[in-house]
């Protein structure tokens, strides 16, 4: 993110919250990417006017790749690619069809079992919105251990059950998957979660089974993932 496309934000922000007085000082964190338009290399091409379609790239029995597209089609996408890979790189496969048609993750919260006490609204409303059907999962890491209900900070509505489900459920394997890709915590925490890092990792070691000198590494580099992306 350049300080162009910072200052572009802030103006279109006034224009429309013109009482937010919004500055620099009120960015915690700043985070923007790159999109793979097709034709983006050609000379003298506008990039409003490239098209937003996609195109699979493939080697036979190798790699296939998929370049272009859009956010509204990334579920089209993925079929098409996992077609096409199960029919290049693993011909013959008995798989079942791709499941990108049925509904997103989506659910109401469910009641409890008949020898459990029921968790609070507010929590099943959190966690129905957060994972869908799964929040069952994370309800009941909280059965087991009522403790796990606590809020990561007072501030912040991520709680200490989330880090076990997303080690069991999501791949987290480092401290920076969970504080930054996992979670929204380094986007929109005071200080990027900075003050979050050292009890999480730890509890994050606990589960994994990290000693000391991996804990105070994955600390270290969470630390500088935020200075390199954190608007100074």
């Amino acid at each position: 993110l350049t300080d162009a496309d910072i200052d572009y934000l802030l103006e279109s922000a006034h224009l429309y919250f013109p009482e937010s007085r919004l500055t620099r000082k009120d960015i915690v964190a700043a985070f923007a990417g790159t999109r793979p338009l097709i034709g983006s290399s050609k000379p003298g091409v506008k990039e409003e006017r490239l098209p937003r379609d996609f195109e699979i790239i493939s080697v036979p029995g190798a790699m296939v790749s998929i370049t272009g597209g859009k956010l509204t089609t990334y579920r089209r996408m993925a079929q098409k690619v996992l077609d096409r890979a199960l029919a290049e790189c693993l011909p013959g496969t008995d798989a079942r069809p791709c499941a990108t048609i049925s509904p997103l993750l989506a659910s109401t919260p469910g009641e409890a079992g008949a020898d459990s006490p029921a968790p609070p609204p507010e929590l099943l409303r959190l966690l129905a919105d957060r994972y869908g059907p799964d929040h069952h999962r994370v309800l009941e890491i909280i059965r087991q251990d009522p403790s796990k209900a606590r809020r990561l900070t007072p501030g912040l509505a991520t709680l200490w059950a989330e880090i076990d489900f997303a080690v069991a459920h999501e791949f987290v394997q480092k401290l920076s998957d969970f504080l930054f890709r996992r979670t929204m915590i380094f986007l929109c925490a005071e200080g990027n979660g900075l003050d979050l890092a050292e009890p999480v990792a730890r509890y994050l070691g606990k589960i994994l089974g990290w000693n000391e000198a991996r804990v105070r590494n994955e600390i270290e580099r969470y630390q500088q993932e935020v200075s390199f992306y954190s608007v100074r």
